[in-house]
């Protein structure tokens, strides 16, 4: 059934969502940031739709919630090792996926999450500065696979993804506390290895050792950058 303007213009007369969201939406569009205002009708009618329901006011955290993962292709209760949730990578034959979860891949015998973690950045220094605290803001995080440093500065590796602990698995990304380092138009992102012990709670990582040619590389210029 198609949702005209003038049932939904109807029900918002008695729908108090719904005339929040109207007035919303207009003061979105007037101030020039809602240029499409085909989202508007959509999103009036996704109100519509779910507000009708005599159950709304006192499901309604559950429903958005459930409505939310879904839109985001997310599982509503934890995930498994059950085989029968696993189809193989056209693209990897030796990796199968998760149905429930594309993150959730199983790799020989190994389940990997590949969102099990996002770098936040809290220190940022440039070439002979001091470090910079960054604001602990959770807008200034990279998906990015950083260099794990370990004791006196030696470079364990690329940290690429971790390793499910136990099942059942609730998915979660972790974020990691990291230092940003720009030089000219170059920058590396490292996580100190003791600042792992929250993600290594749920996932094994997995560090992949650098090319010594690389290492060789930062050190010279971490000693370039100390001793200017």
């Amino acid at each position: 059934m198609e949702i005209s303007k003038a049932i939904i213009a109807q029900a918002t007369k008695n729908n108090a969502v719904l005339r929040h969201a109207e007035n919303e939406l207009r003061i979105l569009e007037e101030e020039g940031n809602l240029s499409n205002t085909s989202i508007s009708n959509e999103v009036m009618k996704l109100l519509y739709i779910i507000t009708k329901n005599k159950s709304f006011k006192e499901d309604k955290d559950t429903i958005i919630n459930i409505v939310s993962q879904l839109i985001n292709f997310k599982s509503l209760s934890p995930l498994t090792d059950d085989e029968q949730y696993f189809i193989n990578d056209r693209e990897n034959e030796n990796r199968k996926i998760n149905i429930r979860d594309p993150y959730l891949i199983k790799e020989g015998d190994n389940y990997i999450y590949r969102d099990s973690f996002r770098c936040l950045i809290t220190h940022r220094v440039g070439v002979a500065e001091e470090a910079e605290v960054v604001e602990d803001n959770r807008g200034i995080a990279y998906n990015v696979q950083p260099i794990i440093m370990g004791e006196n500065g030696v470079i364990e590796g690329k940290l690429v993804g971790g390793i499910i602990r136990d099942f059942p698995f609730n998915p979660r990304t972790i974020y990691l506390k990291s230092l940003l380092v720009e030089d000219g138009e170059k920058t590396v992102i490292y996580v100190y290895q003791d600042l792992l012990n929250e993600y290594c709670k749920y996932y094994e990582p997995i560090i992949e050792p650098l090319p010594q040619d690389i290492i060789d590389q930062i050190n010279k210029e971490e000693n370039e950058n100390s001793s200017n």
